[in-house]
């Protein structure tokens, strides 16, 4: 009985370490990602789609954009992301459990794009809503990107993705 606690003992400091979570910097999501773009979310229009894989429908957003500057790569102006609830998309598997969060019609953002998935699905890079980037513009007229990105100047951001490449 005595090896069990001791082996508990070595494993507990580690187990703080294995759910801390730690974010991309924007240079790590610069390189795994195809494009990077800078745009305004046009339109957002509701829709579903057949995986190939599970043969069932999956909702989807697919996203019209207005091209401002690409960072990386090629320019998209479109592209469709897993949407709806999560009791939507329980039934149709782990792989679906979590939806990136919606851009709002209107507003500014650095899309991170990784490659499109078989489904048609386009892949964000980074975890769940961490390669989608805010844009706001201030009464100056002085961009910057959300503090939950780093809280600094567009102009940085863009930086850092060129010292990426």
């Amino acid at each position: 009985m005595p090896s069990i606690s001791l082996a508990f003992l070595l494993i507990l400091p580690q187990v703080p370490q294995a759910l801390t979570y730690v974010p991309s910097s924007h240079q790590e999501l610069a390189k795994k990602s195809q494009s990077v773009v800078y745009g305004t979310c046009l339109s957002r229009e509701r829709g579903q789609l057949n995986d190939p894989a599970t043969g069932k429908n999956i909702p989807f957003d697919l996203y019209k954009i207005k091209v401002l500057e690409v960072l990386k790569g090629s320019t998209v102006s479109e592209f469709k992301q897993l949407s709806g609830t999560r009791s939507e998309r329980q039934s149709l598997g782990i792989q679906y459990l979590y939806a990136p969060p919606p851009y709002e019609v209107g507003k500014e953002y650095v899309w991170f794009f990784g490659a499109v998935a078989p489904n048609g699905l386009q892949r964000i890079v980074g975890t769940v809503g961490e390669g989608s980037i805010s844009v706001t513009t201030d009464a100056k007229g002085v961009k910057s990107v959300s503090k939950s990105s780093g809280g600094m100047s567009f102009e940085e951001l863009k930086q850092e993705v060129k010292d990426a490449l």
